[in-house]
């Protein structure tokens, strides 16, 4: 080789590094040329992370890669900025689908995907069902039937068994089931009947045999008996808002109530919340016996005959007159923080941070602490979800992240992440369905007429 093609070697291969060694720098810390913006731009990324795991996952349309078996994610590196189009899907299951913005040196995340069955699929359990009651952990229920019997439904097995015969039901004529209050043990059932004009309580004790005893000491005037959450043996009569105990032993009802005045009232544990006549709220121990005034301001609960409805749901106290809305933190009781007017339905999360409620047929959420992952939320913030083509009469928690949604007969699934838009699925659509859902068996259990079906599976 002559000295003279040397020396052009030497000098093209500087110019090759020269030119080609920033490229290389750039490129390996993640810049990119964007031939829209015909400039050089730091770029971005996606995380996903969804179940069921190992989910394709599609970016504008093309299939790049899957989320790994073991934590359901994958990072999507090198992204120019702008809104991109992701999708997330697996055979047998509804895609997920969302336009997420991208920013230069930044992750975007959608950590929460749960991916829809296909087909949600209902199991008919019973077609003979006229009201149905749940036990306090989900576990059975009781069924009340076309022919007047009394079966209990186990959730877990599947098994239903014969309680009562409607000739084991000492009332004559036509009556109708209105109440069962279940025992914290499921050892026993408290059951309210109408018949012959006038109330009738009963006391069932679910053993082998079940047997069934008549409370007659208890006055026709009493308008709700509860079993008492502490003492099986004891329970607990109302009359025109004063409640007084029950020996269900001694067959006696005590002349004197422990509580009076009270418009309404609600139980969580041991533990009974009344508001009176005052606003002023109230707790009665059924361990200590003992009652007191919470240090919380009176509570505006209106006038005259107007709908009162206090409820505990996890750890707030949710009180509603008509449709206007109030919650109070039993952990802080510091004051009733009005959530909003016109409400037709709510829920506390699972785990607490969120209240979802429904305005007509908008749902909203309010996050009761702040939110540090995408979508970033502050505490006391009101979110718009989504709007359904008709009311919505019932909101239930599936995850964190998702809701279930009953409006005018139709059910549906709704993710709360709302960038770009929050995706619905339908379900199905029922007559004046009543339903309740299963977390532990993630499992849809609704009544439609007589009929009493669960879902084989949803996720």
């Amino acid at each position: 080789m002559s000295s003279r093609l040397k020396t052009f070697v030497f000098f093209f291969l500087i110019f090759v590094f020269i030119i080609f060694t920033p490229s290389v720098i750039l490129y390996s810390q993640g810049y990119r040329f964007d031939f829209e913006q015909k400039r050089l731009t730091k770029t971005g990324g996606i995380f996903i992370k969804a179940e069921p795991k190992k989910a394709w996952v599609k970016l504008d349309g093309k299939e790049i890669s899957q989320t790994d078996l073991f934590f359901g994610s994958v990072l999507i590196e090198n992204v120019l900025p702008g809104e991109h189009t992701v999708q997330v899907g697996k055979e047998g299951y509804l895609p997920w689908e969302k336009k997420l913005l991208v920013q230069a040196s930044k992750v975007t995340e959608a950590k929460e995907i749960k991916l829809i069955q296909e087909n949600i699929i209902f199991q008919e359990l019973s077609n003979q069902v006229q009201k149905f009651f749940i036990a306090p952990k989900l576990d059975q229920g009781l069924f009340w039937e076309k022919d007047g019997s009394l079966k209990l439904y186990n959730f877990k097995t599947g098994v239903k068994s014969q309680v009562l015969d409607r000739k084991d039901i000492p009332i004559l004529g036509q009556i109708e089931l209105l109440e069962a209050s279940f025992s914290k043990d499921g050892s026993k059932i408290l059951i309210t009947f109408s018949g012959k004009d006038q109330l009738n309580f009963f006391l069932l004790e679910l053993s082998l045999p079940p047997k069934l005893k008549k409370l007659s000491f208890i006055s026709s005037q009493v308008q709700e008996v509860f079993l008492n959450p502490v003492d099986f043996q004891k329970a607990v009569a109302i009359i025109d808002g004063s409640f007084f105990n029950v020996d269900l032993n001694r067959a006696v009802v005590d002349k004197e109530p422990f509580l009076k005045n009270i418009v309404a009232f609600a139980l969580k544990d041991d533990i009974l919340y009344g508001l009176d006549q005052k606003g002023q709220l109230l707790s009665y121990s059924f361990l200590n016996n003992t009652s007191q005034f919470l240090s919380v301001a009176k509570l505006d609960i209106g006038q005259g005959e107007i709908s009162r409805n206090l409820e505990v749901q996890g750890n707030l106290l949710f009180f509603k007159r008509d449709q206007t809305l109030y919650y109070l933190d039993l952990e802080k009781k510091a004051s009733w923080q009005e959530i909003d007017k016109n409400i037709t339905a709510y829920s506390l999360s699972f785990d607490r941070k969120k209240i979802a409620f429904s305005k007509a047929n908008e749902l909203w959420v309010l996050f009761l602490q702040d939110v540090f992952s995408q979508p970033e939320r502050k505490k006391g913030e009101k979110v718009f979800i989504t709007r359904l083509s008709a009311p919505i009469n019932k909101i239930i928690w599936l995850t964190n992240a998702y809701l279930l949604l009953e409006a005018q007969g139709h059910l549906s699934i709704t993710e709360l992440d709302n960038r770009d838009r929050a995706q619905i699925w339908p379900v199905g659509s029922f007559l004046n369905p009543e339903i309740f859902f299963d977390s532990s068996s993630q499992t849809i259990y609704l009544k439609q007429n007589t009929t009493f079906s669960g879902s084989l599976s949803i996720f």
